[in-house]
């Protein structure tokens, strides 16, 4: 598979910008792809260390009219922290992880190309929490501006 396209750079950047920081050392970081990523989940949350970090595919969202590129008005980045509370045996909260990310990520800019703009988290819908049996699921949601050339 072909991983040229700069919504996917911009997920794996994100990504590897996580796994690079100490703070999440022992925490496993994944992109979702269309592999079969609930198995994978369910090993490393449910089996595993009992916390992860989830990068979901940006979305663009309302395309501006009569510009070259496209240019988008916003793309939408959301990371989600999944804790287990029943295996979590690194001593570290959602709620801990989940303030540690919003930190580094709100105001990073991602090294892709010629790229100039940078992640801020969403001003109408930062944080979200959901909590299914034993486990706590807190989407954080970013937003940056994105302009699509292909040469």
């Amino acid at each position: 598979m072909i991983n040229d396209g700069f919504l996917e750079q911009l997920q794996v950047s994100i990504e590897e910008y996580l796994r690079g920081l100490s703070t999440f050392r022992g925490t496993p970081i994944l992109t979702y792809k269309q592999s079969d990523i609930d198995s994978i989940l369910r090993a490393a949350v449910g089996g595993g260390v009992g916390s992860t970090i989830l990068i979901l595919p940006p979305s663009p969202t309302e395309v501006l009219p009569n510009t070259p590129g496209p240019v988008f008005k916003k793309i939408i980045c959301k990371v989600q922290v999944i804790e287990n509370f029943a295996t979590n045996r690194t001593g570290r909260s959602a709620i801990f992880i989940a303030e540690r990310v919003m930190q580094y990520l709100h105001f990073w800019r991602p090294r892709i190309g010629d790229w100039n703009d940078e992640l801020t988290l969403s001003i109408t819908n930062p944080w979200s929490s959901t909590l299914e049996n034993d486990t706590n699921i807190i989407t954080l949601q970013f937003e940056i501006n994105c302009v699509l050339k292909y040469m």
